[in-house]
């Protein structure tokens, strides 16, 4: 999937104009790499923090790529070993996949965001969502905290957690449908 760019031949890769139109790129698929990233990496604010870092080597190697190439699929691979990076660093990542398995489901990942249409329209149901539901679905998916645990840290029963979190999926599974049945 090719992104539309001016071609290489109108901005030249050192020119101020080339690094904003790359930069305009990240940004344009800064969603598609954080679902990527989060892949890999349990922790929300782990793959935050990679995703920053992503985009500053992106900001540095921007002259390396080519405009009308395709962009999700270069930045991913900057992605895939920023993470690799971060687990070898002291190990700053504690609950991410080893290294091994990483390097084996990584291009498989890549190929996946870049052709499922289903996690823009989760990203589009998620950003519709009301404030509780939400926040208990991040702290359910982003943050692996079980029931019981939203539950201590949100004041209700783990009971009525569980059935929240049951209609929330429920709400999250129909919308997408909605939104991948759309023309």
């Amino acid at each position: 999937m090719a992104d539309f760019t001016p071609g290489p031949d109108l901005l030249p890769r050192d020119s101020k104009e080339h690094l904003e139109a790359v930069q305009g790129l990240f940004v344009k698929h800064s969603r598609e790499l954080r679902l990527f990233i989060r892949s890999l990496v349990p922790r929300g604010i782990d793959a935050d923090d990679i995703l920053q870092e992503v985009f500053l080597i992106v900001t540095r190697k921007a002259s390396s790529f080519e405009l009308g190439t395709n962009f999700l699929g270069w930045s991913m691979r900057i992605a895939r070993f920023t993470v690799l990076k971060e687990i070898r660093d002291a190990k700053k990542l504690p609950d991410c996949l080893e290294e091994e398995i990483l390097e084996i489901l990584a291009p498989k990942l890549e190929a996946a965001v870049e052709r499922d249409p289903g996690l823009e329209a989760l990203a589009t149901c998620m950003g519709r969502m009301d404030g509780r539901m939400k926040e208990f679905i991040k702290m359910r998916y982003e943050e692996g905290m079980k029931s019981r645990q939203i539950a201590e840290a949100s004041g209700w029963t783990p009971n009525a957690v569980y059935v929240a979190l049951s209609r929330a999926r429920r709400t999250l599974r129909e919308c997408v449908e909605r939104q991948l049945a759309k023309p």
